[in-house]
């Protein structure tokens, strides 16, 4: 047997004393970042939090072998779960308006965008107004879930929907307004006029002029205007970055998204009200128990 080498770094680490019967787990899955955090919902309780980064590109395969690997130091570990949320972050998706929805067709849709190179299962999540977000989850993933709980246990989440539901309550009637998810290799753009989506994306990019670009691709196919209406911004990028600077010398009404979120007033756990973990705590913020 090969001796296992470790492509992963700790990036955050919370624990609690507190002792409960039972807890929630939410994992949330991302190209890089793979986060844990435990919740006692009855006292809104943050028990534990880790997230770790890959150092290195990782196909899913690696990744679920990392991440298996790093389980038994987690919170996952520490604490009576009885339901687990995995938060999946999509490579490919499609938006699918409610006029437009058949279930049977799912998987058309999904196909018109591009095919997958991995095995995968299609998953949908509605929002608004009976439209529909479908995805594809990584069969890889889906088995690793499968194998580790209990189906009654298991819940698979979208990643993407804090972000539209956010801009759809955020946007003015009359306005038109952006909101981009901003990492260190890609982006999720999103724009909304008159608290409607309009477009939803994904782009990869390597310099701070392509973010700049993709950024204004985002407003100028949604016939936003850059100079005028609203950039929420949220995920890794930092107000003293060059890409920021770039973003707000073009976009005249650039700010950060801010959120109370149920971790707000947690000791120790004020590193969660920051924008990097907006959508995680937005999941939390709308669980239902």
């Amino acid at each position: 047997m090969s001796e296992f080498i470790r492509h992963y770094t700790k990036i955050q680490e919370y624990r609690t004393d507190n002792q409960v019967d039972t807890a929630l787990a939410y994992i949330q899955i991302k190209s890089h970042t793979i986060r844990i955090l435990i919740w006692e919902s009855s006292q809104n309780n943050l028990l534990a939090f880790d997230e770790i980064q890959f150092t290195r590109p990782l196909n899913t395969e690696e990744q679920i072998a990392q991440f298996q690997h790093f389980l038994p130091e987690s919170g996952l570990s520490g604490f009576p779960v009885r339901q687990v949320r995995l938060i999946y972050e999509p490579g490919h998706f499609v938006l699918v308006p409610a006029p437009l929805w058949d279930e049977k067709n799912a998987l058309d849709y999904l196909l018109q965008t591009g095919e997958p190179a991995f095995d995968f299962r299609i998953l949908e999540q509605t929002f608004g107004e009976g439209h529909h977000l479908v995805y594809a989850l990584p069969l890889a993933w889906k088995n690793w879930a499968d194998q580790l709980f209990e189906s009654s246990e298991i819940q698979w989440l979208c990643s993407l929907i804090p972000f539209i539901y956010k801009g759809m309550e955020m946007c003015p009637p009359d306005k038109s307004m952006m909101l981009a998810c901003i990492e260190n290799e890609y982006m999720f753009g999103l724009a909304f006029r008159g608290g409607s989506l309009q477009f939803l994306n994904r782009f990869e990019f390597k310099t701070e002029n392509d973010l700049l670009y993709f950024t204004l691709l985002t407003a100028e196919t949604a016939g936003a205007n850059p100079a005028e209406d609203r950039l929420l911004l949220c995920g890794n990028l930092l107000p003293s970055s060059l890409g920021f600077e770039k973003l707000n010398r073009y976009f005249g009404n650039t700010e950060f998204i801010s959120d109370k979120t149920p971790a707000s007033d947690v000791q120790g756990a004020g590193f969660l009200r920051h924008s990097v973990y907006f959508d995680l705590m937005m999941h939390l913020s709308h669980q239902k128990t």
